[in-house]
């Protein structure tokens, strides 16, 4: 047989092509096998390090944001679960930092919530009216409380607020009817409290001011009737419409020298106040400031006082006498009306041109007024119903008095118009 027949070169290329076949078709093989060892290794590794480390806590029973998955959105608890503990991980190990608007609101069963380390946020009404919710553990890390957020949690009876909270909302707390201790920790950077934070909270007596407060808001201590004492801190600088209205039991005020600030209604209708002194800062009195303060006997006004606004001391029955500092130019209406303990009445040394309809009107008591030579004006009614006022001296600067201007004063038996040109 010929050897190098063309036949048995073909079968020895047909043989060598199977061969180089079946050898790719191996290694394609093992190419898979090896490709799935690594996406199942890829995956091992995923799993390691996405899942929450030893004591964390589960996430089942809690919705997150599709987009953030830090951002709890919802809970799927039933209303009358007694007691709950945030997650600190996501299903997927993103560590939780916020609390999304309204996530617990209503839970009206829920009495105890635990807020984990790595919370920075707190939503909008996030324990609206959560009613008997008695107890709640906030994180050192946590830096903002959303409006609303404790609003109606009238079983609350202490909170205490971290150092690192710089953000705090309207209406934060009001409401809470049993809350008692308000405690802001050492260090805190919270500068201000805002509107209507603890408005109506009913029990609370004792409050721990944050060091750094500068500002307190509008109504934030409204109708607090527990407040007794006052001590505000010293880096205080400015107090807010109606921001201790209505605090009934409130017998003393401190108010720091650095105040420059005190809006209109401050301390009205605080019916237990019986003493204040105002810083030297303080130049304007705002409207209705001390008005229905019906316990008020002795106030030091600052000797840089300018102006004492509409109804700043009106039905302040018990207030005695006052001393009117030189740099007064401005008694705004009804300044003292009603004030029927008040006897005595020296403004010879203001700068006053013009007293203001009803000034005095209503001061059953007021025995001896003394009115400054640059008076130019009396408007109506301004000493109406002084029954006890005996005589007065016109100033001769004196151009215009208001009609029924001494209207009721029974003992009144001579106006000395002697120096009127």
């Amino acid at each position: 047989m010929n050897l190098t027949s063309p036949y048995l070169s073909l079968v020895k290329v047909l043989s060598d092509v199977t061969a180089d076949i079946e050898e790719k078709s191996i290694c394609a093989e093992n190419d898979k096998k090896q490709e799935k060892n690594n996406q199942k290794q890829n995956e091992n590794i995923k799993e390691k390090t996405s899942r929450p480390g030893k004591g964390s806590n589960s996430a089942d029973g809690f919705e997150f944001d599709m987009s953030d998955e830090s951002i709890v959105v919802g809970w799927k608890g039933t209303k009358k679960q007694r007691s709950v503990e945030l997650p600190a991980f996501s299903p997927s190990g993103v560590r939780v930092t916020s609390i999304a608007e309204g996530v617990f609101a209503n839970s009206t069963d829920l009495a105890k919530i635990i807020i984990p380390e790595g919370i920075v946020a707190i939503g909008k009404g996030a324990f609206l009216n959560c009613s008997s919710l008695g107890s709640v553990v906030l994180p050192g890390t946590l830096k903002s409380i959303g409006d609303e957020a404790f609003k109606g949690c009238v079983s609350l009876k202490n909170i205490t607020l971290g150092a690192t909270l710089d953000q705090l909302g309207k209406s934060a707390f009001s409401e809470c009817t049993l809350l008692k201790k308000v405690t802001f920790a050492p260090g805190s950077v919270l500068t201000y409290i805002p509107s209507l934070c603890f408005f109506e909270c009913e029990s609370l007596r004792e409050i721990k001011w944050p060091a750094a407060l500068q500002e307190i808001k509008e109504g934030a201590f409204r109708v607090c009737t527990s407040l007794e004492s006052l001590s505000l801190p010293s880096s205080l600088e400015r107090i807010g419409y109606s921001a201790f209205r209505g605090c009934v039991h409130l017998k003393s005020v401190h108010i720091p020298e650095g105040v420059d600030s005190i809006a209109e209604f401050a301390f009205a209708e605080c019916s237990a106040l019986d003493k204040v002194e105002l810083p030297e800062n303080i130049i304007s009195l705002e409207g209705g400031i001390f008005s229905g303060c019906s316990k008020l006997r002795s106030v030091k006004l600052s000797s840089r006082l300018r102006q004492i606004g509409f109804s700043a001391f009106s039905g302040c029955v018990a207030l005695g006498n006052l001393s009117f500092p030189a740099s007064l130019s401005a008694i705004g209406v009804r300044a003292f009306c009603d004030c029927v303990g008040l006897k005595k009445v020296d403004l010879s040394r203001c700068k006053l041109s013009i007293l203001e309809q009803e000034v005095f009107s209503g001061c059953t008591g007021l025995h001896d007024i003394y009115l400054p030579f640059c008076l130019r004006e009396i408007y109506k009614a301004c000493f109406k119903g002084c029954s006890d006022l005996y005589a007065v001296e016109i100033p001769g600067e004196v151009v215009s008095l208001g009609e029924r201007c001494f209207e009721n004063c029974r003992k009144l038996n001579e106006i000395d118009l002697s120096l009127v040109q």
